[in-house]
């Protein structure tokens, strides 16, 4: 398994690991692909132990996204 998070947080942006090289994404596809890794997490016949690792880093993502989101809002209301 690479070392690298699946997704990212930085710099205002999202990114996701394309086998090895941090991509822009849009947030929509980590909601979609999120949701497809905890699906497989949650299988009972042979689930994947990496799917609820990916599940967590894309929502570790996401979280930060939506803060930093909060705060840009917060600030254009102040100004």
């Amino acid at each position: 398994m690479n070392d690298q998070p699946l997704a990212i947080f930085r710099d205002g942006q999202l990114w996701i690991n394309d086998g090895g090289a941090f991509e822009p994404v849009e947030r929509w596809r980590l909601v979609l692909w999120r949701e497809h890794f905890l699906e497989k997490a949650a299988e009972t016949k042979t689930p994947n132990p990496l799917s609820a690792t990916y599940a967590a880093q894309l929502q570790a993502a996401l979280t930060a996204f939506e803060e930093y989101e909060r705060e840009r809002k917060c600030e254009v209301a102040k100004a």
